[in-house]
């Protein structure tokens, strides 16, 4: 088995010392992605809300120093959790294509509705993003089941709402794959 590293400063990927391009770079690269709108102050929100939910189950408390703007969004994973019954399977593991030759991190892999899913979760302020059934199809790639599993994103909002998003086209893994080939040819990986 190969050795999958992450450089978390640069999201940087290396399969046994070699660098290899990543899902979210693919789709930045291949201008699918508008990087313009993504600032600091919401990557690190979109980073400790997904390292607070790999601990939330329904029903416990906030953990110690969990900031008050960010409880919103436990509260949205936890009612998610409760009403769907999701049951993680995988957390943040990374995966590697030999095949296709890239790398990448689900959030979570588990039982949807008891059903094998791919699970995204965003914490963006706005509508689900186009973009988003393409990095779940990057995913399902990288996971190499057939059938493949079925992909969603649950957008985790402050006021403890959510948003739970299916996405079905079987394009989807044909135009990922087109960016692909574009964000390798764009940076020589």
């Amino acid at each position: 088995m190969q050795q999958i590293e992450l450089d978390e400063a640069s999201h940087t990927y290396t399969v046994s010392g070699r660098r290899v391009i990543s899902v979210s770079r693919i789709l930045a690269e291949a201008g699918i992605v508008d990087r313009t709108f993504f600032t600091e102050k919401a990557a690190e929100r979109g980073r400790i809300v997904h390292l607070l939910t790999e601990t939330a189950t329904p029903g416990n408390s906030f953990p110690p120093g969990t900031p008050p703007e960010l409880k919103g969004y436990l509260q949205a994973w936890r009612i998610f959790l409760e009403q769907t019954e999701f049951q993680a399977e995988e957390v943040e593991q990374r995966h590697y294509s030999a095949v296709f030759d890239f790398a990448g991190r689900p959030d979570r892999v588990g039982l949807l509705y008891h059903e094998k899913t791919i699970l995204d979760l965003k914490t963006g302020q706005g509508s689900p993003q186009p973009w988003w059934a393409l990095q779940l199809a990057g995913y399902s790639i990288l996971l190499g089941e057939k059938p493949r599993p079925r992909r969603a994103s649950v957008l985790l909002r402050p006021d403890g709402t959510y948003r739970l998003n299916f996405y079905r086209n079987v394009r989807d893994e044909e135009v990922f794959l087109a960016a692909l080939a574009v964000a390798k040819w764009k940076t020589g990986l």
